[in-house]
């Protein structure tokens, strides 16, 4: 399953993510633009789980980015 989680440097969308990252069949797409968190946490998932986690720096309001990230990775949840 392919898991897409806006806001993922934040407060909720780190734990969810830290969560999700226990199932060993998500795969987890994170997206945050970055202006009220820093890219620490981040950073983590990224070392920690390659295969499992990709992180893109977009804001939310770029449709056609987020568009294309759920179309080309088969996103099942947002």
């Amino acid at each position: 399953m392919n898991i897409l989680v806006t806001g993922a440097a934040g407060y909720v969308g780190s734990h969810l993510i830290k969560k999700l990252l226990k199932n060993s069949k998500i795969k987890i797409f994170g997206i945050d633009n970055l202006s009220n968190s820093s890219k620490s946490i981040i950073n983590i998932f990224q070392k920690n789980y390659k295969n499992k986690f990709i992180f893109k720096k977009i804001d939310i309001n770029n449709s056609k980015k987020i568009s294309r990230i759920v179309s080309e990775n088969k996103i099942n949840v947002i």
